[in-house]
This record gives structure tokens, sequence and C-alpha cells, in this order.
């Protein structure tokens, strides 16, 4: 089963996932500034209070592999020790910044199990699907249903960057 739907503007899942999206940009920042104070090359990164995983380059690889944790997690993930150079900057930064943690969908729609969501943005809406094994979803009071033809239509209309 799958469903479309918007978000109310004025409902707790729009405001709590348009303050991650402030929270991942002020993060962003603070990330950027530490990339350039120690000359990370990597752009993708995973924030933690307490720890930073980076996927390194080759080059960032080699000038802190000492600073590394042995281990090597998914996706090329490593974390900086968290009494290194970069670790210890990277605490003392994030200090007083919130680490960004997305919205979990199920605690404001009803469903269960399995499944696989897909939210964005157009304008100031935000859109939904959510694709589950499941026979029936209860959508919450703050989300508007909407058919699969017009969700597809909206994909189809921005993807070039236009709108109808």
């Amino acid at each position: 089963m799958e469903k479309f739907f918007i978000f109310a503007k004025d409902g707790v899942f729009y405001t709590e996932y348009m303050k991650y999206k402030e929270d991942l940009k002020a993060n962003r920042i603070v990330f950027n500034n530490l990339r350039e104070k120690f000359g990370i090359e990597a752009t993708e990164y995973l924030p933690r209070k307490e720890y930073l995983f980076i996927v390194p380059t080759l080059k960032d690889e080699d000038k802190f592999n000492e600073q590394f944790t042995a281990e090597r997690h998914d996706n090329g993930l490593r974390k900086f020790r968290r009494y290194s150079e970069v670790g210890k900057a990277w605490v003392r930064l994030v200090r007083d910044t919130k680490v960004p943690q997305k919205p979990n969908l199920f605690r404001y729609i009803n469903g269960c199990g399995c499944w696989r969501e897909r939210i964005f943005e157009i304008g100031d809406i935000l859109y939904c699907s959510i694709h589950t094994d499941y026979a029936d979803i209860k959508l919450d009071n703050d989300v508007v249903e909407m058919k699969a033809s017009e969700f597809y239509k909206l994909i189809e209309d921005n993807q070039d960057g236009h709108s109808s």
C-alpha cells in the first residue's frame, strides 16, 4: 500500500521538519569551518555531539589516519578519535549547536512494520509518500491525502526546475 500526502504548515511534523532543516544548515556551517581550519577535503559527514564521522578522501585518509579510530563503518565513514585534535575541536564547536535529528514520521502517522518514505519540499509545501506492506496507514489530522497521479505529476514537473 502506498499513500501520498501534504503536511499541514501548522502541524507538529511540519514544524519539527523545518527545525531539523535549520539545525542541519547551522551544523553544516560548523562543519565547513572545521574543514577549512584543518584542511579536510571530505564533504560527506555524520555529526554527533561527542564524535565526528566523515567519508574521507584519499588525501584525508593520509593526513588524518592517526586521528581516526581503527573501525571502518558503512559507506566509508571513519570516526575521528574523541581526543584527537580534530575530535576535540569538533566537540568544542558543536557544544552550542544542536546536532540535527530528522523527525521520525511514524511518531505522527499510525502504522507499523517496514516502510519506505519519501519527503520533499516544493516551495514551502512539504510532501510525503509512504510505501508499506501493511494494509492500513491511518493519517493524522496534520496531513492531507492526495492522489498518486497528482503526487507524481508534481515530481515530474519539478525535476527540470519548473512547476506547473
